[in-house]
């Protein structure tokens, strides 16, 4: 997971690989140790663009999930998101958009409106929706997900961050480039002083400012 978080993707596929061998041969497919894996590896090879494997080990999750927790518990929400993730990079975005509405769901459920978790529901269901055109939808969740996490995180956390890229895509849509240019300032600087010059998440912030 650090060498997820550090960019190193292949790194992080050797062990998680590693581990997921250990886990099915000592707990079995189903267990929730084996699940956790199966969702964290499924991430770094969506990174990597491996996203019809991605698709299948998150399939695989779903199903334990729902099968040791029920639909509604918190767990079951994390796959319902991740492979909303995955789906969302395959263009999948009607599929996407409801296992987003799913989490989003269960984590105003069980932790309410404001916290962290739920922030990064509204987030992932505010780029669906630009996906699919509704910008309007779009920014009125991404903004509610910005000002959550400038309360929760500060100004300068790697998740407030995500929260101003993605609003500033959405203001970009709709014609407000000098409020997606500010918020894009922001993130860029953020990630210069968390991640590096050098980070992939950096390159992404100069990429969208540029544009």
């Amino acid at each position: 997971v650090v060498l997820k978080d550090l960019g190193d993707y292949q790194g992080a596929k050797i062990l998680l690989e590693k581990i997921l061998r250990s886990a099915v041969k000592n707990f079995g497919p189903e267990h929730p140790d084996t699940v956790s894996i199966y969702s964290n590896l499924a991430l770094v090879l969506k990174e990597l663009g491996e996203l019809q494997r991605a698709k299948s080990l998150l399939e695989k999750a779903l199903q334990s999930e729902e099968k040791n927790f029920g639909p509604e518990h918190p767990n079951t929400g994390i796959i319902y998101s991740n492979l909303a993730l995955v789906l969302k990079e395959l263009g999948e975005y009607q599929g996407a958009k409801t296992l987003f509405e799913k989490a989003l769901l269960i984590d105003e459920n069980n932790f309410g409106s404001e916290h962290p978790n739920t922030t990064v529901r509204y987030s992932n269901l505010g780029v669906i929706l630009y996906e699919l055109g509704d910008f309007q939808g779009a920014r009125i969740l991404l903004e509610k997900a910005m000002h959550d996490d400038e309360k929760i995180f500060g100004l300068e956390h790697p998740s407030t961050a995500i929260r101003y890229s993605n609003l500033a895509l959405v203001l970009q849509a709709l014609g407000d480039y000098q409020g997606a240019k500010s918020l894009l300032e922001k993130a860029m600087r953020s990630a210069e002083n968390n991640f590096g010059l050098n980070h992939p998440t950096t390159a992404i912030r100069y990429s969208n400012l540029a544009v």
